[in-house]
């Protein structure tokens, strides 16, 4: 008997489920911070030269002057320029002029050479927020690599962790992943809120996107405690609880205006995540993986008993062989068998298996799989992530803009339940179809002017279809792997896809010579056409062995 039949028994997602969902919730919405934090303590606020021949720094200095015509030039498109002024005229009767000009706080027109510019050295900012653009002088376009570069970094880290969690997960179990990760993240994430330059924040920005296995872990972690039939809700949910995390990010940038602070509000409370190693069961599929038996038993009955349900399957001597369909790639060499509490034989455990990565490199069906996954991946955190930089740079008010996008990522997760769940369309034309919307929302987008609310619209819908695609892609990818690899396979995926969300701040570079969101949009078509290659995974159960993810789609 299979082990996603215990959950008809126990129940695919009642009262336990719930309860642990709910556990599950804070330390995925700590993992959500380290993903956006960035976006606003890298905030490039509004400024421009500070003319200290026109302006007391006694006093206290506002952006608007009405003389600033005769002091600063203009951009084609009626901005300052926020790095040039225009040099001032000296001669010992403009020095005297100069003086008096400061006193009064004004400017007149003959006290400039209008053609000829020169460099700011100190600059005025409108508004009261505090980033490390103003706080470490890195402004102006010659520091706008810099700039970028911190997201870059981010994402170099969620690049190189993912995997490295993954394998640890696999190893020494999804819980304890979660709960040290999330510990060590977050007290990075408060070492970060004081540091003294530059140099320091950048190298602590790479080592919490290092820390990354906490979203990885619980969600995984959710997926095996739910029954097959509410996978995917379980994965909405999840995404949900992550969405939420950015959003709080954005209303807490709004309020308090300061990183320093920002980073202290988000990631005190992370450093009591190390509860989690107690308070959360680990994965039901580990432990069997791992021979685990009293553990799994305890989990199951305490499962049965929170839903009101009542364990009432028997499991022959040969149960778990036939669930795990153990043939070349596992090898059992004892078996053990797991009562309830009624003395009736639940399942029984092999104490060893060799599927491993290795097994997955060896097949071709799923090192082609794996590839085509990694791929798609990889346009989707691109686009996913790219569109969520550029939405502060959107007209409006760049808080309401960025919550407003990270909000309609809620109804795009939900959605795939509703799809996939309810409606039951297969996962693989859900995927194929939203990066299809994805890619002409992007490429419409650049062929908009005129109608501000149209290309908004237009931005709003593009990030709901690749949301969507990124539900579906993880819920896909993690039913299309074995168990014991399972974790490993997502932190593989996800370090693909960071290299897409490496790119994401990197092309924002290339706005002078080309739109990003038509990039985005064509990479989306094009990653379209690779998932209709995926196997069908609707209503299949989750492979335990490489034998059985052979068969996923034949």
């Amino acid at each position: 008997m299979d082990v996603d039949d215990i959950f008809d028994q126990t129940g695919q997602f009642g009262r336990y489920q719930i309860q642990q969902y709910l556990l599950l919730s804070v330390p995925i919405l700590f993992s959500s911070y380290q993903t956006v934090a960035y976006i606003f303590t890298t905030g490039n606020p509004v400024y421009r030269c500070k003319v200290p021949e026109c302006e007391d720094e006694t006093k206290n200095i506002e952006f608007d002057k009405p003389w600033l015509s005769e002091a600063l030039p203009f951009n084609s498109d009626g901005t300052l320029e926020q790095c040039l002024r225009y040099k001032p005229i000296i001669s010992s009767y403009y020095s005297s002029n100069f003086t008096q000009q400061t006193h009064l706080n004004v400017c007149f027109p003959y006290s400039f050479n209008k053609e000829q510019n020169i460099q700011c050295d100190s600059w005025v900012f409108k508004g009261d927020e505090n980033t490390i653009v103003t706080e470490f002088q890195i402004m102006c376009p010659e520091n706008a690599w810099k700039v970028a570069l911190v997201g870059s970094m981010n994402y170099l880290g969620f690049f190189i962790g993912n995997p490295v969690s993954g394998i640890f997960a696999d190893r020494y179990g999804r819980k304890t992943v979660l709960a040290i990760s999330c510990f060590i993240q977050s007290s990075i994430g408060l070492l970060r809120s004081v540091c003294p330059n530059y140099e320091t924040y950048l190298a602590l920005q790479f080592f919490g996107a290092f820390m990354c296995g906490a979203y990885n872990a619980g969600f995984v972690l959710g997926l095996e405690i739910v029954g097959p039939k509410k996978r995917v809700l379980g994965n909405a949910i999840i995404c949900c609880f992550h969405s939420t995390g950015e959003a709080i990010v954005g209303l807490l940038m709004w309020v308090l205006k300061d990183w320093r602070l920002l980073s202290r509000f988000l990631f005190i409370p992370g450093l009591f995540s190390l509860i989690y190693l107690w308070i959360v069961p680990e994965s039901i599929r580990w432990l069997i993986m791992k021979g685990k038996t009293e553990e799994t038993l305890k989990i199951f009955n305490k499962m049965a008993k929170i839903n009101k349900k009542e364990l009432t399957l028997n499991f022959n001597n040969n149960s778990l062989q036939q669930s795990n369909n153990v043939k070349k790639d596992t090898k059992v060499t004892t078996v053990k068998e797991v009562p309830n509490e009624k003395g009736n034989v639940i399942f029984k455990l092999p104490s060893t298996s060799s599927s491993s990565i290795t097994e997955i490199i060896k097949s071709k069906r799923l090192i082609l799989r794996l590839g085509e996954c990694a791929l798609c991946w990889m346009v989707i955190t691109m686009v996913f992530f790219g569109l969520s930089l550029s939405s502060v740079s959107v007209a409006g008010n760049k808080y309401f803009n960025f919550i407003l996008t990270i909000a309609v990522e809620l109804p795009g997760y939900m959605s795939t339940w509703l799809l996939m769940d309810v409606i039951k369309v297969g996962r693989r034309p859900s995927l194929s179809l939203s990066f299809l919307l994805t890619g002409l929302t992007c490429i419409t987008f650049n062929f908009i002017s005129g109608v501000p609310w149209a290309k908004f619209a237009l931005f709003l819908l593009g990030k709901f279809s690749i949301t969507f695609a990124f539900a579906v892609v993880y819920i896909h990818t993690a039913e299309m792997f074995p168990t014991e690899v399972r974790n490993s396979i997502l932190g593989i995926c996800s370090m693909s896809g960071h290299i897409g969300s490496m790119l994401a701040p990197q092309t924002t570079l290339l706005s002078s010579y080309v739109e990003p969101l038509l990039l985005w949009g064509l990479f989306s078509l094009l990653a379209g056409a690779i998932s209709t290659q995926f196997p069908e995974t609707l209503n299949t159960k989750l492979p335990d062995t490489v034998a059985e993810a052979e068969k996923i789609g034949t």
